[in-house]
């Protein structure tokens, strides 16, 4: 007598916008006194439970995060406001398996904490001759955290993008140069902690000679 035995292979395909069902940011860097947020985001027909741990190893209040549930994921972003130093460290998100408690996944983000400075001068502006319709190039060359804001003046006037006038990030161009781009320019850099300026002359040399005809009759 011979039994034969047949098996049935049932595959499930499983649908998620999340690689490796399960992810969060390696590393988060953020500026002292501002708000931290790290997301964390796991494959909803896996996972149903997320949870965020702080570097000591406590379990984070859920009024801490903001949770959000798409067709195919669900994502915790744990807020952290106004950090300072003593929020750096490793935090843990934790994913926990809908048919298997125990069946436990975890990803782990760095946050690291950059502290506030205020602006600074990298590199002096230099005094410019120009030749007439030659090219004028000014590189405000400024460091702080935040990154400062960037503000040219010529003879205490706003400069402003104009014909053959335009800035690229801290540079500012003029095309074209005229003997009214002539002038003292400043650079001024704030953030929340200052300002700090650098100046620099322009001199247009020599200008378009007008011909003058004489009637000799």
């Amino acid at each position: 007598m011979v039994l034969f035995i047949s098996f049935t292979c049932l595959l499930i395909f499983t649908y998620t916008d999340v690689a490796d069902f399960m992810e969060a940011e390696p590393l988060v860097s953020m500026i002292e006194g501002y708000d931290a947020r790290l997301q964390c985001k796991a494959a909803k027909y896996i996972y149903n439970q997320l949870a965020w741990f702080s570097p000591l190893g406590e379990k984070i209040p859920v009024i801490d995060t903001e949770s959000f549930r798409s067709n195919y994921s669900i994502s915790l972003t744990l807020v952290i406001k106004n950090v300072t130093q003593q929020d750096k460290g490793q935090y843990k998100c934790k994913a926990w398996a809908q048919k298997n408690i125990t069946n436990m996944m975890q990803r782990n983000t760095q946050l690291f904490i950059r502290e506030r400075v205020a602006p600074f001068i990298i590199e002096n502006l230099t005094n410019i001759e120009v030749n007439h319709s030659g090219k004028i190039l000014l590189d405000c060359k400024v460091g702080g955290i935040p990154c400062p804001q960037i503000h040219w003046l010529k003879n205490g006037i706003p400069v402003l993008p104009a014909s053959g006038i335009f800035f690229e990030n801290n540079t500012l161009i003029i095309e074209r140069a005229k003997k009214e781009d002539e002038g003292l320019y400043l650079c001024k850099a704030t953030n929340e902690l200052g300002e700090v300026h650098t100046t620099a002359l322009i001199t247009v040399e020599g200008k378009l000679k007008i011909p003058v005809y004489i009637d000799n009759q």
